[in-house]
């Protein structure tokens, strides 16, 4: 019995001794087998985690390219300073050759598309960024830049055809064993306007300008009448304008019609123009007489309209010369105004002396309120911005002259002026004062705004002379004659003061005979001169003025008028100008 024990014992102890080496080398082979299957699977695993990788740099490289292009304003011309815009980078001529702001050093232009290889600022190792851009017009139609194109010029030639590009980025690169990959983006950019414009710069002139309500309606009819009108405004942004639109004399209506002299000339510059042209000549007398017979005007002429837009700084005409606009003496008589219909006597205008009951107005011998028909040439002035006028043979109904200069460099700056003269006007003419009861005679006026932006340095300098006269009769039938009042930028009261004008003692009296006593106040409602308003604004880059030399307003002439607008409203010299300067 012990010896079967020690039998089955000995079995038991050879079968827990472990693996024979055939199990052994079994088992290796079996899990070099399974190996064999699952490292291609480790392998191509982390290769394609290393394309994603590179894929999505690609991808960040495209797009922070795309930020970086759409961050440049699109044009700035080369006049606004030495300012980096889109196409100076992007779309820099139509050659090929060296480009600094390539990394590569090369641009080349073919087919209407400029390719930057590598532009300057944004690389990463192993990737090439290639940028091809070409113009697009509204329909993304693609245009071919004009011959000369170069977005370096200084002359007009870095002025672009359109305002959009289509821009495809695409980013290259190599993978492991050297396959080549690529991805492309494609863009739109736009030209936008800029929030603050680099300069703004505008004048507007007036040698006279009367209005009143044409009719007693509940809603009447405007009627405006403008002498010797020039104006302009120029402005620098991403680019420059200028517009310039001068008249030698205008009729308007709120209702809609006008009548302008035909001697007028009118552009509006866009960015890719560099000039404009002179518009001369003189228009057939009378051509708002048709109308109502309320306003009529003779010759009238126009001359220095020229401008510069685009990539010269804006300007308009220029100081030697300007843009004027005339209402000449060529012609047999200057204009008339009136708000009163043809065949029409007014009551109040008979108690006057304007009108006579007996002496029914008519088409060929309306009634006349305000008028400048003097036949013999009186000596006028030449008138410049910056002082008092020069007496002269300018013999002119009117004159009124403007100009706008924009200058750049580190001593920049923005200038506007704006001038008038008119010969003698006579107001309210009467069976005894013939020429007027009131007279007003624009010697001069002149007012030019200017600014060097950041220097502080923005001034507003008006400058003035007229006579305004009054006719003036001694008691008793004594014999009358004028009074003269001058007007000037030095004076320290207004001339013309209100207590003229009362009706009754103290009043200044026009007529006095057969016990009928009339005053000036009878005639003019009111009357004030040397109104301005202006001077530096903004630290120093805006400079601003308004100025209206004589302003007077007649009594209603009209009896039918329930509210007292048939008064005639009269503005000898009315400028403003606007410089500003934010470069």
């Amino acid at each position: 019995m012990r010896a079967i024990v020690a039998a089955s014992r000995r079995r038991r102890e050879n079968r827990d001794g472990g693996f024979t080496l055939l199990e052994v080398m079994v088992a290796i082979i079996l899990l070099g087998i399974v190996a064999a299957g699952v490292v291609p699977l480790l392998v191509g695993t982390l290769r394609a985690a290393n394309a994603a990788k590179l894929n999505t740099q690609a991808k960040n490289l495209a797009q922070a390219q795309v930020e970086r292009m759409r961050n440049l304003p699109f044009h700035v011309a080369q006049s606004a300073g030495p300012y980096i815009d889109l196409l100076d980078i992007y779309f820099h001529d139509l050659s090929n050759g060296t480009d600094s702001k390539c990394g590569t050093g090369a641009g080349s232009y073919s087919a209407a598309t400029y390719t930057c290889v590598n532009p300057v600022g944004l690389s990463q190792s192993g990737y090439t960024i290639t940028v091809a851009s070409q113009f697009l017009d509204k329909d993304r139609n693609v245009i071919t830049p004009p011959s000369g194109y170069n977005s370096q010029s200084s002359s007009g030639l870095d002025v672009p055809p359109a305002n959009t590009i289509g821009v495809t980025v695409t980013v290259r690169w190599s993978q492991s064993g050297g396959a080549s990959k690529s991805f492309s983006t494609f863009t739109e950019i736009s030209n936008a306007p800029t929030g603050l414009p680099q300069t703004v710069a505008k004048v507007r002139d007036d040698s006279l300008v009367l209005s009143t309500a044409k009719d007693d309606s509940a809603s009447p009819t405007l009627l405006k009448w403008e002498g010797g009108v020039v104006n302009a405004d120029t402005s620098l942004s991403t680019g420059a304008t200028a517009n310039a639109q001068v008249q030698g004399a205008l009729t308007s209506y709120s209702s809609g019609y006008s009548s302008t002299a035909q001697a007028s000339g009118t552009l509006i510059a866009p960015a890719d123009q560099n000039s404009f042209t002179t518009v001369t000549g003189s228009p057939t007398a009378g051509q708002a007489c048709a109308v109502d017979f309320v306003a009529c005007f003779g010759n009238t002429q126009v001359s220095n309209v020229t401008g510069q837009a685009s990539n010269g700084l804006p300007l308009v005409a220029t100081a030697s010369s300007p843009a004027t606009a005339a209402l000449s003496r060529n012609g047999s008589y200057g204009f008339w105004f009136s708000n009163v219909p043809v065949g029409s006597v007014q009551n109040k205008l008979t108690s006057l002396l304007v009108q006579d009951a007996s002496n029914v107005p008519t088409s060929s011998s309306p009634t006349q309120l305000v008028r400048e028909v003097q036949s013999s040439p009186a000596a006028g002035y030449n008138v410049a911005c910056g002082g008092a006028g020069v007496a002269n043979s300018n013999v002119d109904y009117m004159t009124s002259t403007g100009y706008v200069s924009t200058t750049g460099g580190s001593s920049h700056s923005v200038t506007s002026c704006a001038t008038a003269t008119t010969r003698r006007i006579d107001v309210m003419p009467t069976s005894f004062a013939p020429n007027g009861v009131v007279q007003v005679t624009l010697n001069w006026a002149d007012m030019s705004c200017t600014t060097s932006g950041g220097s502080g340095a923005a001034s507003v300098s008006p400058f003035f002379n007229a006579i305004v006269s009054y006719w003036s009769q001694d008691a008793n039938n004594g014999a009358g004659g004028y009074v003269p009042l001058t007007v000037s930028n030095g004076q320290a009261t207004d001339p013309l003061a209100a207590s003229l004008l009362t009706v009754g003692a103290g009043g200044a009296v026009v007529y006095n005979q057969n016990g009928t006593v009339l005053y000036l106040g009878q005639y003019i409602k009111s009357w004030s001169s040397g109104v301005f308003a202006g001077g530096s604004q903004a630290g120093g880059t805006i400079a601003r003025g308004d100025l209206s030399v004589v302003n007077l307003t007649t009594v209603p002439t009209r009896d039918s008028d329930p509210d007292g607008r048939s008064s005639i409203n009269v503005t000898a010299g009315q400028l403003s100008c606007l410089a500003e300067d934010n470069r």
